[in-house]
This record gives C-alpha cells, sequence and structure tokens, in this order.
C-alpha cells in the first residue's frame, strides 16, 4: 500500500515534469531532477573474501548433494503397443527425397529407389515396422544417414 502510494506520487511528480520541460519553468525541473539525484544513497557493498567464494563454490559444486547421491532410475516400459507406419508414409517420405544426391555406401540412388515398385515399397514398409518395433537393424542402415520423415 506505501509502495503503491510512492508509486502515484512519483507518477504524478513525473507528469508535472513533463508538461514544465521545454517552457519557462525549466529551472524547476532541473532543480527537481538534482534534488532527486541527490537523495539515493549507494547500497554498501560488502567485499567477498576468496575463501568465502571457495566455500560457496566447493559446496554448490560438490556431488554430495541430495540429487547427485542416488539418480533416479527412468521406468522403462518394454511392453508397450506397437508402432506401425503405413506404406503410403513411407512412399511419401522416399518420393520427398532429392534427385542428384549421393548414394549410399550400397551405390543406390534416391532416383533407383523413387522408381521401384510397390513390392519395393511393401519391402521397405515391413523392414521399417520391424526395426520400430524391436528386431535388429540392418547392418547397411548403420553406415550412413537416412533422412526418412515419417
Amino acid at each position: 500500500m506505501v509502495k503503491e502510494e510512492k508509486n502515484k506520487v512519483w507518477d504524478d511528480k513525473c507528469k508535472e515534469i513533463n508538461t514544465y520541460i521545454g517552457g519557462r519553468r525549466n529551472t524547476e525541473v532541473w532543480r527537481f531532477i538534482k534534488t532527486t539525484t541527490e537523495k539515493q544513497e549507494s547500497a554498501p557493498i560488502e567485499i567477498i573474501t576468496n575463501k568465502e567464494w571457495v566455500k560457496y563454490y566447493s559446496k554448490l559444486l560438490s556431488e554430495n548433494r541430495p540429487e547427485y547421491q542416488e539418480p533416479p532410475q527412468p521406468e522403462i516400459n518394454i511392453e508397450g503397443e506397437e508402432i506401425y507406419v503405413d506404406t503410403n508414409k513411407i512412399k511419401t517420405a522416399i518420393m520427398s527425397l532429392k534427385n542428384g544426391r549421393a548414394c549410399g555406401p550400397e551405390g543406390v540412388y534416391a532416383e533407383l529407389i523413387k522408381s521401384g515398385s510397390k513390392n519395393l515399397f511393401r519391402m521397405l514398409t515391413n523392414t521399417v515396422n520391424q526395426c520400430l518395433n524391436g528386431h535388429p537393424v540392418p547392418e547397411q542402415w548403420k553406415k550412413s544417414i537416412y533422412p526418412l520423415y515419417i
């Protein structure tokens, strides 16, 4: 409540000063500014010694804090529902590959995969679905990056 009143008084005084600026009462404005800046006192600064800094940071950075004692084990739900991607999503992702780019380690270009038949897309879909649901990823896929945005 006191703070609100102080703010109101300051706002009123600032509005009054704004009306004086550029007019005949410039001396009043400067007198007010001078008196308000002279009244401000700087807060005393306590110098922190090096020992206090060392103590503070050694406590802060120690691994004896409770959050570092025993990290919580995340719950892993191994048995969840299976994830399936349909053939249309795989086909859309393959068709979004850019032409004229370097081929992967097997020497297969994106243009060749794009011109593949429905059987190719069905086989890729089956492989992706198996990988998403726990089967091993083909070794060739681990050697390069395939940007499939599904």
